[in-house]
């Protein structure tokens, strides 16, 4: 049982170490894909008129491209 656990965490590392080695690029086609459905899925939930995108620095310019396109 301990044995189990123990390959369960490496497996939990390891896929959180892939998503973050894809998913933290902003010129990954993955990483922006993943960051308009996650702005969409925000504007849904909020169902609000105005809505405030807070980001990184590093991916506003990227986002700011974004909501027009996420809000059709």
């Amino acid at each position: 049982m301990k044995e189990r656990n123990v390959c369960l965490e490496k497996v939990k590392a390891d896929a959180k170490q892939e998503l973050m080695s894809k998913l933290t690029k902003p010129s990954n086609p993955q990483y922006q894909q993943t960051l308009k459905k996650l702005i969409i899925q925000g504007m849904i939930k909020m169902l609000e008129p105005e809505i405030f995108i807070k980001c990184r620095e590093a991916d506003a310019d990227l986002i700011k491209g974004m909501v027009d396109d996420a809000r059709n």
